[in-house]
């Protein structure tokens, strides 16, 4: 049997692009990204709330705030156990919600499951109850991410949707650079811009069926917190709630959603908007004579940059509205931040004609978050942009991140007409990326081209996610 409101996938990303970073993917990925796993839980929360009715009568999951993904998954609580009868056995398992999620029924046979079968990043097919304790402390999919949300949780995500949308103003860009030469032979210049971040933020939010905005607001009973979503940002002091969304309706013959099928379901909208910041900062280089090295070519740059965003991540809070409990909207921000970033760099000629580089690269975040850890009550971090993913545990950023750098320049042949270029970059936590060319001159108006990019090193950093995108590129340059 298969869901009669099956899943269907957004199409908003860029499959098969060979340079996708893992912080892109997360967003708007097919598998991994918030955009398409957020229906595929709308679809895994229809197909307990069609459990719910019974006889003539839907009572909806609204009751199980007591009953939590975990004790599902371990066959403990109470309340959890009221699942049983469409498990395997005398409990609830965590195999028995990798069925229900991914199969066309639950285990046992006339219930309907989700039938999403790992096309989406929810749960694994298979799964063990061991297995999950070890997941839930080191996630790598959806469901391990929120071990403690509970039913009456996914009651407001019963066939919840989402949307893209693109907001970018026309903001000018006002700039201004001075740059002078001191007797020494410095050269320096310094420079102040105001205007859009090239590089553009989301801003995550619920909206009703409507597109009126939703709140997540807490309702803690006996422990235990859910997310109910409402139109009023005022918490609640029961699971229903008029204004909420989701499987939420008492359902007869007569009146109400029908079982599973929501009308008004919760959407999350994801807007994509430009954020204005403004930067300073300045450069500077100098020759310095020396005994040993001949001339060495010093330089620096530095950069002050006011309100960047970057994604802070709530795992836990004291109050319960974290990615724990299943408040997606509060658990992933962008925050505004100022970081400040520096080059250092020499060069020298060695060897006759080569030119050797060398760079120190930091990137400081002034405003870098980094509290508890996965034990703690409290565990909230500044997330790597670049790298972070449902697959490593939506990987934490460094608050100074450094990269250094080598680059040789040659000429070659029998009056140099000819250059090899080498530079490679080795990133903290060990990211590294080598790219080698050569210009081989044919004649005055010709010059055969090569290149080879290699990324390696941890696939979990800025470069070593890129392994499987290493390339050879030739060409062929021509001037009239």
């Amino acid at each position: 049997m298969t869901s009669t409101t099956p899943f269907t996938a957004h199409t908003n990303n860029s499959s098969g692009h060979p340079f996708i970073s893992k912080g892109v993917d997360t967003i708007t990925g097919k598998k991994n990204g918030f955009l398409n796993v957020a229906p595929a839980l709308g679809s895994a929360a229809q197909a307990f709330d069609r459990l719910a009715y019974s006889g003539a009568s839907y009572v909806s999951l609204q009751g199980y705030y007591a009953a939590t993904v975990n004790e599902f998954n371990t066959g403990g609580g109470v309340a959890a156990q009221g699942f049983a009868g469409v498990c395997t056995g005398p409990k609830t398992t965590a195999q028995c919600l990798a069925t229900a999620i991914n199969g066309d029924n639950f285990e046992v046979s006339g219930a309907y499951g989700a039938s999403n079968n790992e096309r989406q990043n929810v749960i694994p097919t298979t799964l063990t109850n061991a297995q999950w304790v070890i997941d839930k402390a080191n996630p790598t999919y959806t469901v391990a991410y929120m071990p403690e949300t509970t039913f009456a949780t996914f009651d407001t995500f019963v066939n919840m949707k989402s949307k893209y949308v693109v907001d970018h103003d026309d903001r000018a860009t006002v700039a201004a650079r001075y740059k002078n030469t001191t007797e020494g032979g410095l050269n320096y210049t310094f420079n102040i811009m105001h205007g859009n971040d090239a590089n553009p933020y989301i801003d995550m939010e619920w909206q009703n069926t409507s597109g009126a905005k939703l709140y997540e607001t807490t309702y803690t009973n006996s422990g235990y917190v859910s997310n109910i979503l409402r139109t009023s940002d005022v918490g609640t002091s029961s699971a229903t709630s008029s204004n909420a969304v989701g499987g939420l309706k008492s359902y007869d013959s007569g009146s109400g959603d029908a079982v599973g099928s929501s009308t008004n379901v919760a959407v999350l909208t994801m807007t994509e908007k430009l954020n204005p910041i403004t930067q300073i900062g300045g450069s500077m280089d100098m020759a310095i004579e020396t005994d040993e090295l001949g001339p060495v070519i010093i330089r620096a740059e530095a950069l002050y940059q006011k309100d960047v965003m970057s994604p802070v991540i709530t795992r836990k809070a004291s109050g319960g509205k974290d990615l724990n409990h299943g408040f997606l909207v509060n658990a992933l921000k962008m925050q505004k931040g100022d970081r400040f970033k520096y080059v250092i760099g020499a060069d020298i000629t060695a060897l006759t004609n080569m030119m050797v580089s060398l760079q120190f690269i930091q990137d400081r975040n002034l405003d870098y978050v980094n509290i508890g850890n996965k034990d703690a009550t409290n565990w909230k971090y500044t997330g790597d942009m670049a790298t972070m993913h449902l697959s490593n545990n939506l990987n934490k950023a460094e608050k100074n991140k450094e990269f250094y750098s080598l680059y040789l320049s040659k000429p070659f042949g029998e009056s140099g007409q000819h250059r090899w270029n080498n530079i490679f970059m080795y990133e903290e936590n060990g990211g590294k990326w080598n790219r080698l060319d050569v210009e081989y001159t044919i004649d005055d108006n010709t010059v055969a081209t090569a290149e080879y990019n290699k990324y390696f090193g941890d696939k979990n950093t800025q470069f070593g996610q890129f392994k499987d995108s290493s390339n050879i590129q030739v060409g062929l340059k021509y001037s009239f």
